[in-house]
């Protein structure tokens, strides 16, 4: 036995059915294909048979098998070629396939021709049947899947020769095909919109349905396009000689013509358009697609003005399908759709059984209002469950995002909000209806053009059950959840031995997983996934500084910032959502918090060895209001980082480190930095200008006595300047060493300058007696 199949499906096999084997009361031979596999069940139920079968939407696929019961196999075309697959029954069991019975074609028999159920029937064309008595061989399977003549001399016993007689129907349409449009490898959708409207609209409307403004790039294809045409021609007479936009573009410099979305020089174009020069703002192109022109315009090309008005024509290279978004899950209407003209009209016509139709206007409206019709999305099974959207314009297609009111469908809702897109995976529908890469989505630069992709860019919305001052739950019980920690030091900004404590410029940065959250739309930067301007923010860790002996730290917040940081693809499109969001798990996706601190910290200095020393200065971070019971610190691979200068003017940083260090139940850490004393700043601050300073003192013993006042003033100026020195070394010196050298700072000099003072007394007493005497004779 041979059947031959040749469908073109419009709609699945309705989901009740869709999935599974038929129900076990089968009758002796039953076929059923959908959700791309083929099911054949025949002979008593003693032969069960499922394989892969694609069954692609809105495309011609050829069904064809033979059943060979005699070897026990069969023969199925597959994708251009024949596959056998054996059945897997007992040797012993006698396959026979029962006169007798009734043929039954689109319609699941739940009982013996009967149990038909209206939800269950088959949606589709089926543009022939062949029913055989005989096996044919491989190559007439192939040679009907291609559209060409069998070899065969058999008739077959059951055809579609005679359907009106042969065949009862209901809800059955029976028309005539041409070969050409089944069998034409290359097929080519041209969808017109009855509409005038400019270029850019135009263009615009293509887009969001799927397609592109058609270029015919022969002779040929000028002639098929001009007879698709002529039925439209009525609803878009413009008053002149052109009634359609082509997506052809004029390039005034070059006098070329291209192609509007390439830019390519078109190889082909009609010769009448070559009569004309470019030249503004003539740069558009229009067809000629009414019959009722001169027979010598038919088909031709003309360039016009691209603001003027034409019908768009739409080329889609591809089978579109239209997807409805907002829609909740047990929502009654469909969510795909696919476009088709009826009379000229333009109608969406979903997978099962919903439909979504253009109502004119009331002629007899005289309320003054602006009438433009209206769109209803209605069950063609079910026509009290329908939704109605308003046009706002005779132009108005319910493309893009759109709010409906609702009547009788299941969402509990009067009024939805419903995307209708053709934009694909991994990618995001504008409100428009335009489609970018969802890689775009809240990058922070605008790429739909209605500017929709950069709203509502909220990476994070709270539950109201969330509680942000519990932290993260685990997810194993015995095991707290880690805080991967790690430390920037930029600059140790002040070493204060007097006060012993040392500033410095200190960066936290946290990252932490939390269960209870989903992130959206996130992007590998992290910076861009920002989250410190959220009203509810989530739970984050909360430090404590210290330094030695647990002592507080003042601490001056300089910046803090909360993202995420994106690790994993996101998971399953929710088509629930109006908008296309990639949704990540925060379980996989880590928060991450950075602190800019400036922290002053004590640090006891051991001072024995000053100004030769060593130091080693302790900053505890602990957190706060929970314990490590739940809640730990984890170092990162290096922990800590020192990016600033490490010599500094007193001290130099040696080293740095951190290391474990709880308070109490609370997890915490530890910086370690290593300091040694740089002893030539106080050689070289100290020593060495005193010793200078000593030196000119004891080089004024040699000054002669004549020049008296000389030497008091080199003693006095040598004496301030020491002192100078001595009171700035004892600013930045520790205690004990103020103590030390305090009495020095004076005595010192004091012992410096006091041998030049004294002076021979009787000399001096002889010296000022003969300047007196001298004098008291120039007087008299």
């Amino acid at each position: 036995m041979t059947l031959i199949l040749f469908p073109l499906i419009q709609g699945r096999v309705p989901r009740e059915t869709a999935q599974g084997p038929p129900p076990v009361d089968l009758p002796p031979a039953a076929v059923q294909f959908g959700d791309d596999t083929f099911y054949l069940a025949c002979c008593g139920g003693n032969v069960d048979l499922e394989v892969p079968l694609p069954t692609p939407l809105r495309q011609w696929i050829p069904v064809c098998f033979a059943l060979d019961l005699q070897r026990r196999a069969i023969r199925l075309l597959v994708a251009g070629a024949v596959k056998e697959y054996p059945l897997a029954t007992l040797a012993e069991l006698a396959l026979v396939v029962r006169g007798g019975g009734l043929l039954v074609m689109g319609q699941d028999q739940d009982s013996y021709g009967g149990g038909y159920i209206e939800s269950q029937s088959f949606s589709g064309i089926l543009v022939d049947f062949l029913l055989f008595d005989r096996l044919l061989p491989d190559k007439d399977l192939i040679a009907f899947g291609e559209c060409r003549a069998m070899s065969t001399a058999a008739s077959p016993i059951v055809s579609f020769s005679n359907v009106e007689r042969d065949f009862r129907s209901e809800n059955v349409e029976v028309e005539r095909m041409r070969k050409q449009d089944v069998c034409d490898p290359q097929r080519k959708d041209i969808l017109i919109f009855p509409e005038l409207r400019p270029f850019e609209e135009a263009k615009r409307l293509c887009n969001i349905s799927g397609g592109e403004l058609e270029v015919p790039e022969s002779e040929e294809q000028d002639w098929s396009l001009f007879n698709k045409c002529v039925p439209y021609a009525k609803f878009c007479n413009t008053g002149s000689m052109t009634n359609f936009w082509l997506g052809v573009k004029g390039n005034v410099t070059t006098q070329t013509w291209y192609h509007y979305i390439t830019g390519k020089v078109l190889n082909y174009t009609d010769s009448s358009l070559k009569r004309f020069t470019i030249e503004e703002p003539t740069t558009c192109v229009a067809f000629v697609g009414d019959n009722k022109t001169n027979a010598n315009q038919h088909a031709n090309w003309d360039s016009v003005d691209c603001q003027e008005e034409r019908c768009p024509l739409c080329y889609l290279n591809e089978v579109v399908f239209l997807k409805a978004r907002g829609l909740c899950s047990e929502s009654l209407f469909d969510r795909d759709y696919f476009l088709t003209t009826d009379n000229g009209a333009v109608t969406f016509t979903g997978v099962y059984y919903s439909m979504i139709t253009r109502y004119f206007p009331s002629q007899d409206n005289d309320t003054g209002e602006s009438d433009y019709g209206h769109w209803v999305l209605s069950r063609l099974d079910k026509p009290s469950v329908r939704a109605t959207l308003q046009m706002d314009s005779p132009t108005h297609y319910p493309l893009g995002r759109q709010e409906w009111i609702v009547d009788n469908d299941v969402c509990g809702v009067d009024t939805m909000v419903i995307m209708m897109t053709v934009c694909k995976e991994h990618q995001f529908s504008c409100d428009d209806g335009y489609c970018v890469r969802i890689q775009q989505r809240c990058d922070m630069e605008v790429d739909c053009p209605d500017g929709s992709d950069e709203m509502g860019c909220e990476f994070l919305t709270l539950d109201l059950s969330y509680n942000s001052d519990n932290p993260p739950p685990r997810l194993d019980a015995t095991k707290p959840v880690e805080i991967k920690l790690h430390i920037d030091i930029f600059a140790i900004r002040k070493i204060d031995v007097t006060n012993f404590r040392f500033t410095c410029e200190v960066e936290v940065t946290m990252e932490w997983f939390d269960s209870r959250l989903r992130f959206r739309h996130l992007n590998y930067a992290s910076e861009l996934n920002s989250l410190t301007g959220l009203e509810r923010q989530p739970w984050r860790p909360r430090l404590e500084f210290l330094g030695d002996r647990n002592t507080a730290s003042d601490v001056q917040e300089r910046r803090v910032t909360l993202s995420v940081r994106r690790y994993t693809t996101p998971l399953r499109d929710n088509d629930e959502e109006v908008l296309e969001s990639e949704i990540f798990e925060g379980g996989e996706n880590g928060l991450l918090m950075v602190q800019k601190l400036t922290v002053t910290t004590p640090c006891q200095f051991n001072l024995e060895m000053f100004p030769f020393d060593q130091q080693v200065c302790h900053l505890r971070l602990s957190l706060t209001g929970v314990t490590n019971q739940y809640v730990t610190f984890l170092a990162d691979e290096k922990g800590i980082d020192f990016r600033g200068r490490k010599r500094l003017l007193e001290y130099q940083l040696v080293r740095e480190a951190m290391v474990p260090h709880d308070q109490g139940n609370y997890s915490g850490v530890e910086v370690q930095l290593y300091l040694r004393n740089l002893s030539n700043f106080y050689i070289t601050s100290t020593y060495v200008p005193t010793f200078i300073i000593v030196v000119i003192g004891y080089l004024v013993y040699f000054f002669p006595l004549a020049n008296f006042n000389e030497r008091v003033l080199v003693g006095l100026t040598g004496l301030l300047v020491e002192a100078t020195f001595f009171s700035q070394t004892l600013s930045s010196s520790p205690p004990w060493v103020r103590k030390c050298w305090g009495p020095s700072s004076t005595a010192v000099p004091s012992v410096m300058h006091v041998p030049p003072i004294p002076l021979d007394q009787g000399r001096a007493d002889r010296v000022d007696e003969s300047r007196h005497r001298i004098r008291q004779k120039k007087k008299f």
